[in-house]
């Protein structure tokens, strides 16, 4: 999760204020500790609730990552998972996406003697039909996405920037269809590329700067 920093304390405070008390913890919480920062999640969503908003969308994308884990961590990861999917912390009004690549169930599969048969086939039994697969983007689809992302960049940095790298844009998604990028590496260098025509833009503004 990104975003502002929120300690236990204050998240405590919080939850007091709309009549909630978490409980007291006993110990001290490692940063692998599920149980604990779960249940800190279940204090947000009945902060949320209680505030007049039906709950939470969380996502929980790079899921692919759990692939380049040692066995012992998979294991471990595939635990944590499993009660999200299952809910045994008890969430009331949180709706989990999870962003993943073939290859997660491919691993999945190949540690399915680990994990034991049941475990996998209540997976694919409990996602059926709630996987919905995305279709890669056409050229047109990914200029869409560039326009956005620039347009984005315009407001939160306040400049024309789409105006001044529509072409760029083009060249970078032409770029991206030829070495078969994924979104995520198009994303990543059309941010670079914003952030760097809009440094150029301000040098120009301001030649004292310069160094």
């Amino acid at each position: 999760m990104r975003g502002a920093g929120l300690t236990n304390t204050e998240l405590i405070q919080v939850a007091r204020g709309v009549g909630y008390e978490p409980g007291h913890v006993g110990w001290t919480p490692t940063g692998h500790d599920a149980r604990y920062h779960f249940g800190q999640l279940r204090t947000i969503l009945f902060i949320l609730r209680a505030l007049g908003y039906p709950g939470m969308l969380v996502l929980c994308d790079e899921m692919i990552a759990l692939v380049e884990l040692g066995a012992r961590s998979r294991d471990k990861a595939y635990r944590v998972l499993d009660a999200l999917f299952f809910n045994d912390y008890q969430y009331q009004g949180l709706y989990a996406v999870f962003a993943y690549e073939p290859s997660f169930f491919s691993q999945l599969q190949a540690d399915r003697d680990r994990l034991g048969a049941e475990f996998v086939a209540r997976w694919r039994e409990l996602l059926g039909d709630r996987i919905r697969w995305v279709e890669p983007l056409t050229a047109d689809e990914m200029i869409e996405l560039f326009g956005r992302l620039a347009r984005l960049h315009g407001v939160a940095r306040g400049w024309a920037a789409w105006d001044r790298v529509e072409a760029d844009g083009q060249r970078l998604v032409a770029l991206c269809q030829r070495r078969r990028s994924s979104i995520r590496d198009l994303v990543r260098n059309s941010v670079v590329l914003l952030e760097q025509r809009y440094a150029e833009q301000e040098a120009a503004r301001n030649p004292r700067d310069r160094t």
